[in-house]
């Protein structure tokens, strides 16, 4: 779990500042039924590029959920898109097969240690080795595993989500990672600022952000999202040391929340290209305040996500008018 790396001009330069901030999401992965929701075209021909990468790209990471969209494919791009997925899972299931057998043989060495002399060094390797062959078999039932849940559905930085833009005059699904890497940036701002997955509104000015905002504006689909809290800010329970708590903040009314984003596609190559988002945050309401955080992404209203998918057509101003005018949501909130 990592903070954000909050962005922001002082004295000429380009400063950070660590803070905590929206570092997951369950994000609605059902593709089909955004593309009819929101009038989409799906961009096919970047999901199966994205999907064929992945089999020799381990960063390219996608959700269970989005997955499971091409499970019973509809035309010929479903299909392929389909099979690139069925290599990828026999790919990864088979390098977790062979974890586990090393896994299985480090047991079985220390377990023969131990019955000739018990030892820290061989106690320590068995209970070792038991906590990874755990871990692998719970790989193994989730690679295994059909039926969704709602994690299958959690973004985390640097994870691909479908994200809405607008395209040659039409909104268009594009596969995104949570983690922007703006187009005249150097590959190694990801790890320079590790943070670039949110963006703060009164930091859209800045040098970083200028040629985003007002440029290329988009919007993701939540259900939920996760922050990480201090526990002595914890309002609800305080405690008297600082450990982290994750907490889950989800809308009241079960609506859907339109998060507003800004978006780049990035390419050192034709062959590495990708499109990556980070989602706007404002100040916090007082119910997020009360749980221990200080900002909250930004939701958008439905009657204004046209206008913000086609910033070009309109002013800076008339782009934070569209912000202040967020969509106001009492959030209840449960430690993950």
């Amino acid at each position: 779990m990592t903070g954000l790396c909050e962005h922001y001009r002082q004295a000429g330069g380009l400063h950070t500042r660590i803070v905590p901030m929206c570092y997951s999401a369950i994000i609605k992965q059902q593709i089909k039924k955004l593309s009819v929701q929101y009038d989409a075209r799906i961009d096919y021909e970047l999901l199966q590029n994205m999907f064929y990468r992945r089999l020799t790209d381990d960063r390219i990471k996608i959700c269970k959920a989005l997955e499971a969209e091409f499970d019973e494919p509809e035309n010929v791009d479903e299909k392929e898109i389909r099979e690139l997925i069925k290599a990828y899972q026999k790919v990864k299931l088979k390098e977790i097969e062979l974890d586990l057998a090393k896994q299985e043989e480090r047991l079985r060495v220390a377990e023969e240690a131990l019955r000739l002399k018990e030892t820290k060094k061989f106690l320590n390797e068995k209970r070792i080795a038991n906590n990874h062959i755990e871990k692998l078999l719970q790989r193994i039932k989730a690679q295994r595993r059909s039926e969704l849940i709602p994690t299958d559905s959690r973004v985390f930085p640097m994870t691909y989500a479908p994200i809405i833009i607008r395209e040659n005059d039409q909104n268009t699904i594009k596969l995104a990672r949570y983690h922007c890497r703006p187009a005249d940036k150097p590959a190694d701002i990801d790890t320079k600022y590790n943070g670039l997955y949110n963006a703060r509104r009164d930091n859209l000015g800045n040098a970083f952000w200028r040629n985003l905002f007002g440029h290329k504006h988009g919007f993701f689909v939540a259900q939920s999202f996760y922050e990480n809290v201090s526990a002595l800010n914890y309002k609800p329970a305080p405690h008297t040391d600082d450990r982290n708590l994750v907490v889950q903040f989800t809308p009241q009314s079960k609506k859907d929340l339109k998060i507003a984003c800004l978006y780049d596609y990035w390419e050192s190559t034709p062959e590495d290209g990708f499109y990556s988002f980070a989602a706007l945050t404002h100040e916090p309401t007082p119910e997020i305040v009360h749980a221990g955080h200080d900002r909250l992404i930004i939701a958008l209203k439905e009657e204004n996500l046209a206008m913000w998918l086609d910033p070009e057509k309109f002013s800076l101003e008339e782009m934070g008018r569209v912000l202040d005018e967020a969509e106001a949501h009492i959030y209840e909130h449960t430690i993950s």
